[in-house]
């Protein structure tokens, strides 16, 4: 997406966020891998949904987060299953939703580094893990806001960011994460389609895994 076409849907998220100004806005903001494998895209089953999708994790704020997160009303997710300590999965009005996406935009008070969750997902043994942090490329790709949209599941609106990153890693490595029971080898075609053939059964691909193409 160009510039024009990031700046018209920045426009159009801070108009849908003045037309719910106090109402309860949900917002999620995470980092998915791109990681590439013999022209396949590698995805990970997912821990708490029956489905395949990008390695990835949800950004965490820290303390120094804590004065702007008063000022903007802010309430951590409740949802036990989905939320972690410090995730940045929370709640507040839409009034905030443009100050929100230029603080975090800012990269300040919040996680920057994607380390700790590639390292969870993909990480092994000691000297595995060794050579996967000094080894592999990590190269910012783009960011995506997603609109304001409802959520059946959270029966509230709510607003995706999500920003991705491309994965170089070592062959050795690469080669031995595939061969995982929880890893499958995907083509473009079938996150498309949002599933995959395993075992002559259906198996559901994230939409999210789009975002990494």
């Amino acid at each position: 997406m160009g510039t024009y076409g990031r700046i018209k849907k920045r426009v159009k998220i801070f108009t849908q966020s003045l037309l719910r100004k106090n109402k309860t806005i949900r917002i999620s903001c995470a980092y998915l891998f791109r990681i590439k494998f013999e022209n396949k895209y590698l995805l990970i089953k997912g821990n708490q949904i029956d489905q395949y999708q990008p390695v990835g994790g949800v950004n965490k704020y820290y303390e120094s987060f804590q004065p702007l997160k008063n000022t903007m009303e802010i309430t951590d997710e409740k949802e036990v299953n989905f939320y972690e300590d410090r995730d940045l999965r929370i709640y507040t009005k839409g009034k905030y939703i443009p100050g929100y996406l230029n603080w975090f935009a800012s990269k300040k008070n919040h996680e920057v580094t994607v380390h700790r969750e590639f390292l969870e997902e993909l990480g092994s043994f000691n000297e595995f893990n060794g050579e996967l942090l000094s080894k592999t490329r990590i190269e910012f790709i783009k960011q995506i806001e997603e609109p304001i949209t409802y959520s059946k599941h959270f029966k509230c609106d709510e607003i995706k960011i999500f920003e991705i990153f491309e994965l170089g890693i070592p062959m050795k490595q690469l080669e031995e994460i595939s061969n995982r029971k929880n890893i499958v080898l995907v083509g473009e075609e079938e996150i498309e389609r949002e599933c995959t053939n395993l075992d002559g059964k259906s198996r559901k691909i994230a939409v999210t895994a789009k975002y990494v193409l």
